[in-house]
């Protein structure tokens, strides 16, 4: 693989474990859980576009994820399994996160639950990509 696409896919990949772990902080301390759950979100995101750019795919900037996994299924068919986390994560972060109303509180099982499963949509991603 290019060292300039290896450090594109190390980018995408730091910047997803950045929002895993700000995400896992804020439902530890319990706080905004809206905050948390657009971290989730934002890190299926950069997994997902690392896959792709893995594979020399320029990712489409969007944010949701329902298309972006149907992408990444072609490269990693195990992925299919995530079709409800990402639809659910896309709906933490587009049509929840800005206004009008206030703003949503999510149940705190429900994100953790997410954020596991993330974690494993994640390992499975950077297995793939090492392997590459």
């Amino acid at each position: 693989m290019d060292e300039g696409v290896r450090e594109q896919i190390d980018e995408w990949f730091d910047r997803a474990r950045g929002d895993l772990e700000a995400a896992a902080l804020i439902i530890r301390g319990r706080g905004p859980s809206s905050a948390a759950a657009a971290h989730i979100q934002q890190g299926i995101e950069k997994y997902l576009k690392g896959l792709l750019v893995a594979h020399d795919v320029v990712p489409r900037k969007i944010h949701d994820l329902v298309p972006l996994l149907s992408e990444a299924v072609r490269y990693l068919p195990d992925l299919a399994g995530y079709e409800s986390l990402c639809d659910r994560a896309t709906d933490y972060y587009l049509m929840d996160r800005y206004p009008p109303g206030p703003s949503p509180a999510y149940p705190w099982e429900q994100l953790e639950s997410d954020l596991r499963e993330t974690e494993t949509l994640a390992r499975q991603i950077m297995q793939h990509v090492e392997g590459l």
